[in-house]
C-alpha cells in the first residue's frame, strides 16, 4: 500500500463526492469546486488522502478562520477533516493532520481546530488530545457568539469547541522539522518521510556503507537494489514504514524501518526498529534524534512495544538505546560468525504505548 498525501485539483471534487455517497454522506461536488477555487486564491489549502491512487479523506487548512480568536491572533485552522468509514482507524486520519501541521508551520507556530460536542465527534476529540491539542479556555461557540450559562441550544454541528496547539513541540513524519532538544547547527532543517522507489538506492547505498565495520548488521557482502525490493514493498506507511531522512538541501542521509516482530496476528503491537545513517552523519546526534522521533510517532502506528536487536560488540547502539530507557529483555550468545569470530546478539526493548 502506497499513501499519498496531495492538495487538490480541478479533477477531484467528483471523486470525493461519489466516496461520501457511497458511504451514505451527502457531500456535493460544488463544494469541493468552491475548495479548488479558493485554493487558487490562496484562501484554503485542501490536503487529500490517497491509498494506491484511491481517494481515503482529506483535510482542509483556512488561512483566514471565521472564528474570533484565531482570525484576531492570525492562527490558521484545521477545518473539515473527513476519513472515509473504511479507512478510519488505519492511521490516515494522523497523516492529514501531521501533513496539515506541516504546512500551517510554514506560515505559523500555531495551529487551531475547532471540534463538534456531541458524540459523533468523539474520536476527533480523542485525537486532537492526543496530538497535544488544548482548549482556548473561550468555551462553547455556536457560530455567531459563545454560549452563556443558562443559554438553551440545539446541538449541531455549529456547535463547537476550539483548540489550539503550538507547532514548536511537535513533529512530523511527513514534512516537519524535528525539534529535538539535542538538534543544534547541522541538524536543523531535517525531515522524516516515507520512502519511495526511487530512493532504494540511496537506501542500499548507506545500508551496505555499515558492512565493513561487522556491528551493525548480518550481512557480509553487499546487496543489491533488486534483492531489497520485496523488503521495501513489504512496509506500510501506515504501520510499518521505512522513512528516509533528508536534511535541508533534501539530500537523503539516513533512513528508519519499522518492521514486523515474529509476523503472527498476536504481534501487531510489536516491531523492530533499525536505523541506518549515512557515514558522514555518524556521531553528530543524528541517531539520537531520529530514535526519539520513532518513540514518539510509534504509537500513532498502533505500535505499543519497539524492539532493537543489536550485536553485543556494538557498544554506541546499545549506548543510544539505553539512553531512551531500552532495557535488556534478551542475550542470544554466539549466534553469528563475522569474519572468524562468533558475535551475541542483545534483544532490547521498551514500552511505547
Amino acid at each position: 500500500m502506497k499513501l499519498l498525501i496531495r492538495e487538490i485539483n480541478e479533477n477531484d471534487p467528483w471523486t470525493i463526492s461519489a466516496a461520501f455517497k457511497e458511504q451514505g454522506w451527502d457531500k456535493p461536488v460544488a463544494l469541493y469546486e468552491r475548495y479548488v477555487a479558493e485554493q487558487k486564491n490562496g484562501d484554503r489549502a485542501t490536503l487529500l488522502a490517497e491509498i494506491d491512487g484511491v481517494f481515503t479523506g482529506y483535510v482542509n487548512v483556512i488561512w483566514n478562520s471565521r472564528y474570533p480568536v484565531f482570525r484576531e491572533n492570525s492562527i490558521p485552522e484545521i477545518s473539515d477533516f473527513n476519513v472515509l468509514a473504511k479507512y478510519q482507524r488505519s492511521g490516515i486520519g494522523n497523516r492529514l493532520m501531521d501533513r496539515a501541521e506541516a504546512l500551517i508551520g510554514e506560515r505559523s507556530s500555531v495551529a487551531g481546530i475547532g471540534v463538534g460536542i456531541f458524540s459523533d465527534y468523539g474520536d476527533a476529540q480523542r485525537l486532537y488530545v492526543k496530538r497535544g491539542y488544548m482548549p482556548d479556555g473561550k468555551g462553547i461557540y455556536n457560530g455567531r457568539s459563545y454560549v452563556k450559562y443558562g443559554d438553551q441550544i440545539v446541538i449541531d454541528d455549529d456547535i463547537a469547541l476550539y483548540f489550539t496547539k503550538r507547532l514548536s513541540e511537535a513533529s512530523s513524519p511527513q514534512a516537519m522539522a524535528s525539534n529535538a532538544p539535542e538538534t543544534t547547527g547541522a541538524l536543523t532543517g531535517i525531515i522524516y518521510r516515507d520512502a519511495n522507489h526511487s530512493d532504494l538506492p540511496r537506501i542500499v547505498e548507506i545500508y551496505n556503507s555499515t558492512i565493513p565495520s561487522r556491528m551493525v548488521t548480518a550481512d557480509v557482502e553487499n546487496v543489491s537494489v533488486a534483492s531489497r525490493l520485496q523488503w521495501f514493498d513489504e512496509h506500510d506507511p501506515s504501520k510499518r514504514p521505512l522513512w528516509v531522512i533528508e536534511d535541508s538541501a533534501k539530500q537523503i542521509i539516513g533512513w528508519v524501518s519499522f518492521q514486523s516482530f515474529y509476523g503472527r496476528p498476536a504481534y501487531d503491537a510489536t516491531a523492530e526498529i533499525s536505523i541506518y545513517l549515512d557515514g558522514e552523519q555518524r556521531g553528530k546526534g543524528l541517531g539520537k534524534q531520529a530514535l526519539r522521533y520513532c518513540i514518539e510517532h510509534a504509537p500513532r502506528l498502533g505500535i505499543n512495544t519497539l524492539l532493537g536487536f543489536i550485536f553485543s560488540h556494538n557498544e554506541p547502539s546499545l549506548k543510544l538505546f539505553r539512553y531512551f530507557g531500552f532495557e535488556d529483555w534478551a542475550t542470544l550468545p554466539n549466534i553469528a560468525l563475522l569474519d572468524g569470530q562468533e558475535r551475541s546478539l542483545k534483544i532490547l526493548g521498551k514500552r511505547v504505548g
